[in-house]
């Protein structure tokens, strides 16, 4: 009970001194309402045993497949960034170029139109010293 009210006491405090921003609340709202829509769908009638039967009747051979060919889609855009990056920054290495193409992969996926995938590539090789511009050898 102690912890709780020093926790709580430590939240009035910090409360006190900042602000909260515009963003904050955007971003507890979004986790808000994901997070009603998930209960929604876990409580309502027939949600997960609905969901329970689709899984059963899934063919799990093309479920490998997706996921196989998924992977093979990362680690050629991975490749294609490490030959590509490492002829300017020789301290690329190929695991960055991996996180690099995974980054793009997920904001193209969770961005309208796919258009968050490069840029967030580009911040991601700034990141690992490489310069936005600097990558094509002269």
């Amino acid at each position: 009970m102690n912890f709780i009210l020093v926790c709580h006491r430590r939240f009035l405090e910090y409360g006190m001194k900042k602000k909260i921003s515009g963003k904050t609340i955007f971003n507890v709202s979004v986790i808000l309402i994901s997070l009603l829509m998930l209960g929604y769908f876990c409580l309502s009638e027939n949600g997960l045993v609905e969901l329970s039967k689709n899984f059963k009747n899934l063919d799990k051979g093309w479920l490998i497949m997706a996921l196989l060919s998924q992977a093979l889609n990362i680690a050629i855009d991975a490749y294609m960034t490490y030959i590509l990056v490492k002829s300017s920054v020789p301290s690329f290495k190929f695991h960055n170029a991996l996180k690099t193409s995974m980054v793009g992969q997920f904001f193209s996926a969770v961005t309208p139109f796919a258009t968050g995938g490069q840029p967030m590539q580009v911040y991601c090789m700034s990141k690992y010293g490489v310069e936005p511009g600097k990558v094509f050898p002269p």
